[in-house]
């Protein structure tokens, strides 16, 4: 039997996530939304956060995660290599999409999972969002240095070894759940990624 809102709220809650529900009735049926803090990722705002909205299908047989706004290109003149290095990201996260809105300039992170007759654990919805994270901060200044400058330098994703720490309290803790870095890693791994 596919997954209900009510048992993605479980998971939520069981968790530990505080979730932002919509104000209008219909999209309470299908739509929640969470606030991580980041380590390197800087939204438009100028804060280490990220939002993630979860839309599930209203039959429950499809889930999606997306951080809506992570970047924005409308004025950017280095949209050709942008891409690129959005597609080469993908390439290395696998499981990551980035969707682009030519109307307003909008990218997004995505990952969506096709649930049909099954459903989704509390692990797999909770690496779901941590993938989301794990590329948005692993990836953030690449991201950013070629919407400036034009070029691809994915030598920006290597963190210093000296600073290994995952930050604030609620990134850690979903780290620690995974079984740290090194779990995230083996993580990213296993769902086709080649984290470093």
């Amino acid at each position: 039997m596919p997954i209900t809102i009510e048992e993605v709220d479980a998971h939520f809650k069981e968790l530990g996530y505080k979730v932002m529900l919509p104000d209008d009735p219909e999209r309470k049926k299908v739509n929640r939304q969470l606030i991580f803090n980041t380590k390197r990722y800087c939204n438009a705002e100028g804060e280490n956060s990220v939002v993630i909205s979860i839309y599930l299908e209203p039959s429950g047989e499809y889930i999606e995660l997306v951080a809506p706004r992570a970047y924005n290109v409308r004025e950017c003149k280095n949209k050709g290599p942008v891409f690129a290095a959005l597609l080469e990201i993908a390439y290395k996260t696998r499981n990551q999409n980035f969707e682009y809105d030519p109307s307003d300039g909008e990218i997004r992170v995505a990952s969506d999972l096709p649930i049909e007759d099954g459903s989704i654990t509390q692990l797999q919805l909770d690496a779901l969002l941590g993938a989301i994270i794990f590329t948005l901060d692993k990836f953030h200044l690449v991201i950013q240095h070629v919407i400036e400058t034009g070029r691809i330098d994915l030598s920006l994703a290597n963190e210093p070894d000296s600073d290994k720490s995952v930050g604030d309290p609620e990134t850690a803790e979903l780290v620690a759940k995974l079984g740290g870095i090194e779990g995230l890693r083996k993580l990213v791994a296993s769902i086709g990624g080649e984290p470093s």
